[in-house]
């Protein structure tokens, strides 16, 4: 093994070492805002958001604030006003209503959005699946948020005595914060922890449980939300005991062929569903798109389901990968038609931004020593 540090290709002479020291004494008032319009996710997944208040709120207004055909469901809960505000109308299920962004698999099926929900027969069971999904249930009085067994999606939550706001989208969030608080206040340790990052966050993901308006936090992946007699609570999922059990080296190969073994099961769910007529297997630079694709290889494809879905990169160089791999096993190329929709640059940063927020790093650089936080 060797060890090498990085050589500086870029340095002070005295003259900029000068204009730097400068800048960063000066103080100045000129403040930017820029408005970033909330980008609605696509389906199968949704937008929602839960607002718990002791006072009432105008929802009317706040959805003037949303991309159109965003919608609202008032509520009571024990003395408490509730509102979800959700990009797609609740689906219901006997006295549960419930908002459903992703596919899990459930009962050697695969559910894909809110249209198949009402084949779970106990929302609850949610917290406990896999997939990659976010939910929120209410049941009678109570309400449910969580997210797949594997946290692959996210939840974000704000939570004081006088107002509970819950989303799957940190930016959605936001925006109803700054509607129903006038008092938000950015975490400096935690913003400064994440600017310490140049090109992404650590394992795509925040560093902490914080998120860097103060009060906002990431749901751990173990808990899920329960809202019950209007009272906000964390609870366990099953992946709690998991992590704190005591790991047993005797038990890896056992624990590997597991694993493998459910990739597999997942890998012919999907083979074998009657809802798709072409399975895609990425070949790409990823590790895990060439798992699968080793797993697509013990299938009988029989159908002739498995296409190919490979494109030039440079950086990976997935092509190049892909052919001569594809020459063992002589799957279909990708020939399925697909729409692509044009943006602007401006457009597309924009879209990008507001969907990654709370998830990939979104600090927004324009020149040298130059960057804003876009909230």
């Amino acid at each position: 093994m060797q060890s090498t540090n990085s050589v500086p290709v870029v340095f002070f002479n005295n003259d900029t070492k000068e204009r730097f020291e400068k800048l960063l004494t000066e103080k100045t008032d000129a403040k930017y805002k820029e408005k970033l319009e909330l980008y609605p996710l696509r389906p199968p997944f949704q937008d929602f958001a839960l607002v718990v208040t002791d006072s009432k709120v105008n929802e009317k207004k706040i959805l003037k604030k949303l991309p159109k055909d965003f919608c609202c469901d008032e509520s009571t809960i024990s003395g408490r006003n509730a509102y979800v505000f959700s990009s797609n109308k609740l689906a219901e299920k006997g006295n549960s209503k419930i908002a459903f962004s992703g596919f899990c698999k459930y009962n050697n099926d695969i559910l894909i959005g809110s249209k198949e929900i009402h084949n779970v027969d106990d929302p609850e069971e949610l917290a406990e699946i896999i997939g990659n999904f976010t939910f929120l249930a209410k049941k009678e009085n109570d309400f449910i948020i969580g997210r797949d067994y594997f946290s692959t999606s996210s939840i974000y939550y704000f939570n004081t005595p006088e107002l509970t706001v819950v989303s799957n989208e940190y930016h959605f969030l936001l925006i109803l914060l700054a509607e129903l608080k006038d008092d938000l206040e950015i975490d400096d340790d935690v913003a400064i922890a994440n600017l310490c990052f140049c090109n992404g966050q650590l394992f795509e993901q925040h560093i902490s449980a914080k998120l860097e308006v103060k009060g906002v936090r990431q749901l751990p992946i173990e808990k899920y939300i329960l809202i019950k007699d209007g009272k906000f609570e964390l609870k366990d999922t099953s992946l709690s005991d998991l992590m704190n059990k005591e790991f047993d080296i005797n038990n890896y190969e056992a624990l590997l062929k597991q694993a493998a073994n459910e990739i597999m099961d997942n890998i012919e769910l999907a083979y074998n569903s009657k809802k798709f007529k072409t399975v895609l297997v990425d070949v790409t630079g990823g590790t895990d798109s060439r798992v699968v694709f080793s797993g697509a290889t013990n299938i009988d494809d029989r159908d002739n389901k498995i296409q190919i879905h490979t494109k030039d990169d440079k950086r990976t160089n997935d092509v190049t990968v892909a052919i001569p791999l594809n020459n063992l096993y002589k799957y279909k190329y990708d020939v399925v038609p697909e729409n692509v929709e044009m943006e602007q640059a401006e457009n597309g940063q924009k879209i990008l931004r507001s969907l990654n927020i709370g998830t990939y790093y979104y600090i927004k650089r324009f020149i040298p020593w130059r960057t804003r936080l876009i909230l």
